[in-house]
């Protein structure tokens, strides 16, 4: 007799086909901008009220992970891979030419930060998804790491201050995994600006999943559903997730020239988030330098 998870997986795996087949598969980050100078300068004078609040705390916060990244490395720096594209701008498609700097991806990625936790806030609170909570000392100290997960009240709010959210890609490991997998091309990074979304079950990630297809605002760039029974996991250590690439197409994103800037959206079912605990992420980092990627 089949389950009731079974079903909702067979529903699932009917979304992910119609999602890939509008997407097309073909996922690279581009730009309307090749001057990053003039990248950060169209944004910084930019009069998006979201904006503003956000560029202000780019500019003032000191901490480390928030600074504007730098050269960490001097194969980055022989390789090029941290320069603007020169010479000004010039004429580009609709679509744009694919971002070939760090820098520009890494100031894009600032502001669709922000964008993007306010939209995985509007998608996961009919769908009864949670977040990662930020945890007292207490809290940290009694309950396992990261096993903490906060969701809307029954009056669907949520406040952005009570998310322990994903930080913007470490640029250490942005330019280990160009070396590595992407031949030095900066447009095949589409995880720089990423955040996660938690469900207790299928059905659940199924209908956020739906949700996201049905945003007017989104473009679903690319779709990998490990929660496939034909995935294999030992690929990712046996951490299994339904991950798309997505583009934000709003005003605000279209007056920061930043509607091209591809973000990942991450739809985990909450058994498989204990794997990307400190231990578990342990793991598949071994795993993942063994292979080289």
């Amino acid at each position: 007799v089949e389950s009731r998870e079974q079903r909702n997986m067979l529903l699932l795996r009917g979304v992910v086909a119609r999602v890939a087949a509008a997407a097309g598969g073909v996922c690279r980050q581009h730009t309307r901008m090749e001057d990053v100078e003039e990248q950060r300068l169209f944004l910084r004078e930019s009069r998006a009220e979201r904006w503003l609040a956000a560029w202000r705390r780019f500019r003032h916060n000191k901490k480390k992970d928030c600074a504007t990244p730098r050269v960490h490395s001097d194969l980055a720096v022989g390789s090029g891979l941290w320069s603007a594209a020169g010479g000004g701008r010039r004429h580009v498609s609709v679509r744009g030419p694919p971002v070939d700097s760090l820098n520009q991806l890494y100031v894009q990625a600032r502001f669709m930060d922000v964008v993007l936790r306010n939209k995985v806030l509007q998608w996961a609170t009919p769908c009864n998804g949670g977040f990662h909570a930020v945890l007292t000392d207490e809290e940290t100290n009694s309950a396992r790491w990261r096993s903490v997960f906060v969701h809307a009240d029954a009056e669907g709010q949520l406040s952005p201050d009570q998310v322990s959210w994903a930080r913007v890609k470490n640029p250490r490991r942005a330019v280990e995994k160009m070396l590595r997998v992407y031949d030095m091309d900066p447009s095949r990074l589409v995880d720089i600006t990423r955040q996660s979304i938690y469900f207790d079950s299928v059905e659940e990630l199924r209908l956020c999943l739906e949700l996201i297809e049905s945003d007017p605002h989104v473009v679903i760039e690319r779709i990998k559903n490990r929660l496939d029974p034909n995935y294999d996991p030992s690929i990712t250590g046996g951490y299994r997730d339904c991950a798309l690439n997505v583009r934000i197409v709003t005003d605000e994103t279209r007056r920061c020239r930043t509607d091209l800037h591809v973000c990942e959206v991450q739809l985990v079912l909450k058994r498989f988030a204990e794997l990307k605990s400190t231990d578990g992420h342990k793991g598949y980092v071994a795993l993942r330098n063994n292979r080289g990627q």
